[in-house]
């Protein structure tokens, strides 16, 4: 604890050092490790290890099988974590804040909140991509204006670029960028289509915003995922309809009862177990789902052709 490793090399020969201390970041690996302690410790090795990697990416604790579930269900990236995570929490910061998020104390005590979500879950791509689009839309809103999915997007790619140009080459980049895409071109369309045949009923209305999203980030994913991985997720929309609104109650009950737990361990307690308990429902769903034939259908390495024409096809049907 508390020892962190520098290093520089030149031709020649390297030199390595380690040096003690507090620093900020690794007081913020201090906490991760606290909280999962306590979210082990609550909920158990099997739900507690699901929420691990539900809160931090931390998939180490769950064995093949789970992982192939949730694999072959399309739901793989509620383990990943992705801008869903940082949406929830964005989302909760924000009503948290409500009274001051029109003001600059607001704005950076948000900022600073997601900023350590970051750090905790190791700066991946897509958290980082989510929080910038969610700053980026915060600091719109407080200057009046509308709001732009596509402009937040553009600026969280320069940002993400400028930082690491190297990140574009990542499997994470381009399927993080895609969903958000995939939403922004194509929700409304899939939207106003579903209301039309369904029941003009406001749970149908519900359930038609909620096939919307599905549909159009996984057509936005598509392309990548038969490039990168050679699988076409038949089945996908339907387990993540039923896995994501479960992963947004689990990341705020789980942080909430990490961060509880690291304090005094009992305090955490009952949020970490009704985490985990969501976590467990989510692995019945992906188990179901990866045992149906044909919830995926592998269709052989990415080829270059077919992505193309599906990206055409997703800007055919988008508005523009």
């Amino acid at each position: 604890e508390g020892i962190s490793l520098s290093g520089s090399a030149a031709k020649g020969g390297a030199e390595v050092a380690l040096k003690g201390g507090f620093t900020p970041l690794s007081g913020v690996y201090s906490l991760r490790l606290a909280m999962e302690e306590a979210i082990l410790s609550a909920a158990g090795q099997e739900a507690g290890g699901m929420l691990v990697g539900v809160l931090f990416g931390d998939v180490s604790r769950l064995d093949f099988e789970t992982m192939d579930d949730f694999r072959l269900s399309g739901t793989a990236h509620v383990l990943s974590v992705s801008g869903l995570h940082v949406s929830a929490l964005a989302g909760f910061l924000m009503w948290l804040m409500k009274k001051k998020r029109k003001n600059w104390t607001g704005f950076f005590a948000i900022a600073l909140g997601l900023l350590c979500f970051c750090a905790l879950a190791d700066f991946s791509v897509s958290v980082v991509r989510a929080a910038l689009c969610s700053v980026f839309a915060l600091f719109r809103r407080m200057r009046g204006e509308q709001a732009d999915v596509r402009l937040n997007l553009s600026f969280a790619a320069l940002v993400q670029c400028a930082i690491n140009p190297a990140c574009v080459l990542s499997a994470g980049f381009v399927l993080s960028y895609g969903a958000v895409l995939g939403i922004a071109l194509l929700y409304h369309r899939f939207k106003k289509t579903l209301v039309r045949v369904f029941p003009k009923k406001a749970v149908f209305e519900k359930a038609a915003e909620l096939l919307a999203v599905s549909a159009a980030a996984q057509l936005g994913v598509l392309p990548a995922s038969l490039y990168y991985f050679g699988m076409l997720p038949a089945l996908s929309m339907v387990w993540n309809i039923l896995t994501v609104p479960l992963t947004g109650i689990s990341v705020f009950l789980g942080l909430f009862g990490g961060l509880f737990g690291a304090v005094w361990g009992p305090l955490g307690v009952p949020l970490s177990m009704a985490a985990g308990g969501l976590c467990v429902l989510m692995r019945a769903v992906a188990k179901i789902g990866g045992s149906i034939p044909f919830s995926s259908v592998a269709v052989g390495g990415g080829s270059g052709l077919v992505t193309l024409g599906l990206i055409l096809a997703a800007f055919a049907l988008s508005p523009f």
